[in-house]
């Protein structure tokens, strides 16, 4: 499909109607043409129709294609009008915790919980965070409290016997650890990690039996997962 690039003539025509730029890169986002989207929302800007929905819009575009230095700033500006957003504060803890950006990504994960404190998927990606800072305490509350949710739920299993791990309750980690190594979804890194436990315990025969379950890591070729995969949520609204 042709993109106004294209046709200069035809996209200066076009473009000059305030009213036919936003439905463009609506059109754009939505077709996945995100760098099309991005100079469309960012001409808008230009002419003076900034708004926080047009923030997100920018903030999105950016997102998507995996280009993140700039979302936060758009992220950002459309907090500063609607600061209580449940999109905007999930979106802003994603995007900080895919940059790295740890401090951010914990404050605004902890904002999030303030509204849905029960949820899964926000307990866990604190947790991550957490661990990330090295805060394994925190984190281990974190993930008993998804484990008392979520019975049975594998990955605060591999949580809880990890941060066990860390901070030097090996039999409880060795517990939990045999938890997930029960279930059907246990991973040869599961196997490592029980191994590391069994042979910092000084049990150095169980060890042995778990470190020949370690299989090689995946060639180079394989594909990698998108960086921004735990990112939350649909698409913001559609601009008015």
């Amino acid at each position: 499909p042709f993109t106004l690039g294209d046709f200069p003539y035809v996209s200066s025509e076009l473009t000059s109607d305030a009213g036919f730029t936003p439905l463009l890169g609506e059109f754009y986002l939505k077709r996945g043409y995100y760098g099309d989207a991005r100079d469309m929302f960012s001409l808008l800007e230009q002419q003076g129709a900034a708004s926080p929905e047009l923030s997100e819009r920018l903030a999105y575009a950016h997102e998507k294609p995996g280009n993140l230095d700039q979302a936060p700033l758009y992220l950002r500006t459309a907090e500063l009008f609607n600061p209580d957003s449940r999109w905007l504060v999930k979106r802003i803890a994603a995007v900080s915790r895919a940059l790295l950006r740890y401090d951010d990504a914990e404050e605004y994960y902890r904002r999030a919980l303030e509204q849905e404190p029960d949820s899964v998927p926000l307990n866990m990606q604190l947790a991550g965070v957490l661990l990330a800072l090295e805060k394994h305490e925190e984190a281990r509350k974190l993930y008993y409290k998804v484990n008392y949710l979520h019975p049975g739920h594998l990955d605060s299993l591999r949580g809880i016997a990890w941060c066990e791990f860390m901070l030097g309750d090996l039999d409880r980690s060795l517990d939990h650890y045999a938890a997930v190594l029960a279930d059907a979804g246990a991973t040869p890194t599961d196997h490592l990690n029980a191994g590391h436990a069994f042979m910092r315990r000084g049990e150095t025969r169980p060890a042995l039996d778990q470190y020949p379950r370690r299989v090689p890591a995946p060639p180079p070729s394989r594909p990698h997962p998108h960086p921004l995969r735990h990112l939350h949520g649909d698409p913001p609204p559609t601009l008015p």
